[in-house]
């Protein structure tokens, strides 16, 4: 079959070599795309754009010239190769779908590793958001007017973050929690520059529900990008002030609490922050090497900020982000020799997973990698115990779409994570005392070897703190998901029961958690209450551990003791997840108490404790654990790790289950240099 291309590892003596596409001019955009590829040696410091755009599906195709040859490409490169070309002049592009040969799988694994060099040598890259689409117009217009207030509305952030938020309800919570000038902040509920228009509001979400947003390799396009142009059809702002213009739209314009905390909004302040980062890191200091171009970030911080993001590929998980990390292999020169991670798609993404983990293990002496949420998402996938599965992204699920963003939860979301935010404390956690680096080896190809040693077992275990029925099922998460949407009347009714049974289910979780951590739930003791909240928290306190507590006990103790004065009908049955009179009337009771309540804070609390489990020790030590914990599985300290974490016996080795709170030893204080041993995790 013929294509257009020329070998590239013969084209050069003079180092490593791309294509570049030559976009021949047209007088209409029906007419047919021409172009053509040269290569060219990248040290040759060639003038080119980069294109960043969205693949979009495999079909339909559409057909172009290039270098007189036909060439398949997507519809939304197309569109994009249609609008970008001059009416009389070339233009020099950089564009993966065409200068890779795709069908080359040594090739391509090499110029994944130049995509670094590709994009922040580009004169500029071109953001291809994608065709015209109705009131983009409006949506850039909006975000140029709202960006020209950033420099004031950030410098109000620095001094008093609540006074450039709109929250509405929220905030007399927030300043509960966070304190603040409240004259200060309220004026911005009220400034009308910052007002926003129902019409704008829908243009502005459209803009961001574009797939572009959603892809994990435009991350590193963005971030590496000395000038970014971001192009709706004809419409075009810069990167610069489409950023600057949501997150005012966001905070003072009022758009997390009008559309919420969508993930669509939550990727354009995680590019934000990463591009922010890589800039800071560029112009920290000239004769740094790092500050002279090599900007990077952590392996592991990528990963996990990236989680949100789409791969057609699950390696693509971490080579889509590998051109920010600090485990390029270009880095290393710059660096002391150390490990790196090289792109292999012949291996299966467990190996490329199992390789990441070790390479930022070793990079970094940390075990901080085991502190990874994927843990827990490992059905049917071949991996060992200790390596995150990074190629699940849960929010494909329609459980983790709809829990929290369906009913009765729904307002409550967004000032939950506006007060994680708002938080941000790093943690101080240091289960390990003095022993903060670990020197790990790694045997039989798969077998992880620590050093620590075994503090204490689990004998009593609660309720994993979520929502989960007893007969549970995508299908039944897919129609609680839906409830917002029109269903039909027939489902109503078992829509309802659902609800109900698991809201009781989650709120139900509470009761049991305050039964292990209380000897007498109905009468605590001090000590025992602010074990509880540091366990739920993390020791990760709102303002101080009073304030924490009072937020806690306030939105759910009332809800609490009216569960337990129902307790009677549990006689007639009270399976957590099962359709029980109880769970109908326990869900009746709290959804009325939602209704009721004056304050939107209950998940504030409790959000970082979904999906786990509290729990006692043999020593007595409140635990709170992952949710896949049993009764008779291990805490041990590792050297390397802040956190405690929880291994099952594997004999003769372990099998890690995942890093927990154990109360009373979360700052060195079970650490026993006397006791440590090697363990081997499987």
């Amino acid at each position: 079959m013929n294509d257009p291309y020329e070998d590239l590892t013969t084209s050069s003596d003079n180092g490593a070599c791309i294509r570049l596409l030559t976009l021949l001019p047209a007088r209409s955009e029906t007419d047919p795309i021409r172009c053509k590829l040269n290569i060219i040696a990248l040290a040759d410091r060639p003038a080119y754009e980069a294109l960043s755009y969205c693949w979009g599906p495999a079909k339909p195709q559409r057909s172009i010239v290039c270098n007189g040859l036909p060439f398949s490409v997507g519809e939304n490169l197309h569109s994009a190769l249609c609008h970008l070309r001059h009416v009389s002049e070339e233009r020099k592009l950089w564009v993966d779908a065409v200068c890779i040969n795709q069908d080359d799988l040594s090739e391509k694994q090499d110029q994944v590793l130049l995509m670094r060099e590709i994009y922040q040598d580009a004169r500029r890259v071109l953001v291809w958001l994608g065709p015209a689409a109705q009131d983009d117009d409006l949506a850039f217009e909006t975000l140029q007017r709202l960006s020209g207030y950033w420099t004031e509305i950030s410098e109000r952030w620095a001094s008093d973050k609540l006074s450039v938020l709109k929250l509405g309800s929220f905030r007399n919570t927030l300043r509960e929690l966070f304190g603040g000038d409240a004259g200060q902040q309220k004026d911005i509920e009220d400034d009308p520059r910052f007002g926003l228009q129902a019409r704008e509001i829908t243009a502005l979400r459209r803009v961001l529900e574009r797939p572009w947003w959603r892809r994990t390799w435009v991350i590193q396009e963005l971030c590496l990008a000395k000038e970014a142009v971001m192009i709706c059809g004809h419409a075009t702002l810069s990167w610069e002030e489409l950023a600057h213009g949501y997150l005012v739209a966001v905070g003072p314009g009022g758009l997390l609490t009008t559309i919420g905390a969508t993930e669509e909004i939550d990727c354009c302040q995680k590019m934000y922050q990463l591009k922010k980062e890589i800039q800071q890191q560029k112009s920290a200091s000239d004769a740094s090497p790092v500050a002279s171009g090599h900007a990077a970030i952590d392996m592991l911080t990528l990963v996990q900020m990236s989680n949100k993001f789409e791969t057609s590929r699950p390696h693509d998980r971490i080579y889509g982000v590998l051109g920010l990390a600090t485990l390029h292999p270009a880095r290393r020169p710059l660096m002391d020799a150390g490990p790196s991670i090289v792109p292999d798609y012949a291996i299966t993404a467990e190996e490329c997973f199992q390789n990441a983990a070790i390479a930022m293990i070793m990079d970094t002496g940390s075990l901080e990698v085991l502190t990874d949420p994927t843990y827990r998402l490992k059905k049917g996938v071949n991996l060992p115990s200790w390596v995150p599965h990074w190629g699940y992204n849960p929010f494909e699920s329609s459980e983790n779409k709809a829990w929290g963003s369906s009913t009765p939860f729904t307002p409550y979301i967004s000032i939950a994570i506006l007060a994680a935010l708002l938080r941000a404390q790093e943690s101080k956690l240091n289960a390990c005392g003095e022993n903060a680096t670990c020197k790990p080896r790694v045997i039989d190809g798969s077998i992880l070897v620590l050093e620590g040693h075994i503090v204490d077992s689990i004998t009593t275990i609660g309720p994993a703190l979520d929502a989960q029925l007893e007969d549970d099922s995508e299908e039944k998460w897919s129609q609680y998901a839906e409830q917002g949407a029109s269903i039909s009347f027939a489902k109503i009714p078992s829509l309802i029961i659902q609800v109900l049974v698991r809201v009781a289910t989650f709120v139900g979780a509470l009761v049991s958690w305050e039964d292990i951590a209380f000897a007498n739930p109905a009468d605590p003791t001090r000590a025992e209450q602010e074990s509880y909240i540091r366990a739920i928290l993390s020791d990760r306190m709102f303002k101080s551990i009073d304030t924490s507590l009072e937020i806690y006990q306030r939105d759910w103790s009332p809800i609490i003791r009216w569960l337990r004065w129902l307790s009677l009908l549990k006689a007639l049955g009270a399976r957590p997840g099962a359709v029980t009179l109880y769970n109908i009337v326990a869900g009746i009771t709290v959804l009325v108490f939602l209704a009721f309540s004056k304050t939107k804070s209950h998940l504030v609390t409790i959000a970082g404790a979904m999906e786990t489990r509290m729990a006692r020790t043999d020593t007595g030590h409140l635990a709170r654990l992952p949710g896949a914990v049993r009764v008779g599985d291990k805490i041990a300290l590792l050297k390397g790790s802040k956190m405690p974490v929880v291994i099952r016996p594997a004999k003769p080795r372990w099998e890690f289950v995942g890093c927990c709170y154990v109360d009373g030893i979360m700052y060195g204080e079970g650490w026993r240099s006397n006791l440590v041993q090697e363990i081997e995790l499987v």
